[in-house]
């Protein structure tokens, strides 16, 4: 690294890290108005289980509330001040196995059988549960990860989130990151988030830069918000050393943080 990479290093790795200068967009996930929790309707098991995990939980910032939506429908999910839950607070950190255990079989089983309708952010809890803990339902996610086509699969997948608890997970995580598509690659960050190898971090690198490369990448999807949060990661983890991140830290910077 020459004299000007090194001063650049220094002023990143002081406003991602020390200042916390990254500004991460929000996207509106869902649509529609908050209601009293005594409001509403008739939860389904998984639901129930969530109700009676999160009336435990520590964290009082994370509450969760039934959203309405456009038709009247109505949603459970969470409020809570992090749009993706990777820091030391989060619904389910409390939760035991057994309680997982039961939370991601029910959550599984709404997946596959296309009855899945909980709202974003506590899809993205789940998720988090899923990365920490997916060893607990390993069989069913093997029989997901073997039979699903991730090129066409239009699920937002955060069932990816397991990803690195199946068999030859590493190399998993490696394959589908070449095949899931835009807007559907938010479990596989999950997984990404919580893996501890080198060839893993390296390969989403690589693919970050690529999908820069499309104009039309990023910000639509909120994909760009995990560039921003990876490369804070990598900088704070010494995964990469800025002169190898310098690229993507510039194309962040010029489409995400200048435009806000």
């Amino acid at each position: 690294m020459d004299e000007s990479d090194q001063e650049g290093a220094d002023c990143c790795q002081c406003g991602i890290i020390a200042n916390n200068q990254f500004q991460f967009p929000m996207k509106d996930h869902v649509a529609g108005q908050h209601v009293s929790i005594e409001e509403k309707p008739m939860a389904n098991d998984l639901e129930k289980l969530i109700e009676n995990v999160a009336a435990r939980a520590s964290n009082r910032d994370i509450q969760l509330a039934w959203v309405e939506r456009a038709d009247g429908s109505r949603i459970l999910d969470c409020e809570t001040a992090e749009e993706y839950p990777l820091g030391d607070e989060w619904l389910f950190k409390a939760t035991t196995d057994q309680e997982a255990k039961r939370i991601l079989a029910a959550y599984i089983a709404a997946y596959l059988s296309d009855e899945l309708d909980i709202g974003f952010a506590l899809m993205c809890q789940i998720a988090r549960l899923l990365a920490e803990k997916g060893n607990l339902v390993a069989p069913q996610l093997e029989v997901i990860v073997r039979e699903t086509d991730w090129a066409t699969s239009m699920d937002c997948n955060l069932v990816l989130a397991g990803l690195l608890h199946v068999e030859n997970g590493e190399t998993e995580t490696i394959r589908i990151l070449d095949l899931a598509f835009e807007d559907g690659r938010d479990g596989i960050f999950f997984a990404c988030w919580t893996s501890r190898s080198q060839a893993v971090q390296a390969k989403l690198l690589s693919k970050f830069e690529e999908w820069m490369k499309n104009p039309n990448w990023g910000p639509g999807t909120g994909e760009s918000t995990w560039l921003g949060l990876f490369i804070a990661k990598w900088l704070r983890e010494s995964i990469f050393d800025f002169g190898r991140l310098r690229k993507p830290i510039e194309w962040y910077f010029a489409h995400v943080v200048d435009r806000n």
